[in-house]
């Protein structure tokens, strides 16, 4: 529900380049990063179908979580 393709394709074209430096005898080491993201335009009724998927202790879960 919260993919990114942008962020999927960023992240598949870093491995291509880090596999053809690594090839060509460059160090080449991973570096971990964090990113702030919002999501909106997610309504009820996407909820909803993600935790009829999902199935009841989810849905019991989520309750317990946010009170939903």
């Amino acid at each position: 529900m919260w993919t990114d393709h942008v962020e999927i394709e960023s992240v598949l074209e870093n491995l291509v380049m880090a596999e053809a430096m690594t090839a060509r005898g460059v160090r080449v080491r991973p570096s971990y990063t964090e990113k702030i993201s919002y999501v909106v335009g997610y309504g009820q009724d996407v909820r909803d179908k993600v935790l009829d998927r999902a199935g009841p202790k989810a849905r019991a879960d989520m309750r317990a979580a946010f009170g939903h």
